[in-house]
């Protein structure tokens, strides 16, 4: 009996936990792990999105993971416009001609698999 009690006590506080993880960032951004959308690619494995600060604005990078060699992570702002791509074959590190690396504050991580 006590731990049916336990369970329905702990049950809603775990369900709370995802909602408020999904409220925390904008929609767009749930629907583009969601779904995979535009150019997004995420890998099986190793995939992750983290949230920085990054010229005064929030702003996602999606890691794609470890299925591939020489990917690019897309970088979105909150409004889930794509505004530029770290990594890839070239290695690029400038978003909006500014070193991410040096200037995006990273503030959590949103998801990963």
């Amino acid at each position: 009996m006590k731990k049916i009690f336990a369970l329905i006590l702990i049950l809603p506080l775990m369900f709370s936990n995802c909602r408020k993880s999904r409220i925390e960032s904008p929609d767009c951004i749930n629907n583009l792990i969601t779904n995979h959308t535009g150019a997004l690619f995420l890998c099986e494995t190793g995939a992750q999105v983290d949230e920085y600060i990054f010229q005064d604005e929030i702003v996602y990078v999606f890691e794609p993971g470890n299925c591939g060699a020489d990917m690019q992570a897309p970088v979105y702002d909150s409004k889930c416009n794509m505004i530029g791509a770290l990594g890839g074959f070239t290695g690029n590190i400038l978003i909006n001609n500014v070193r991410f690396d040096q200037n995006a504050v990273f503030q959590k991580t949103i998801w990963n698999n």
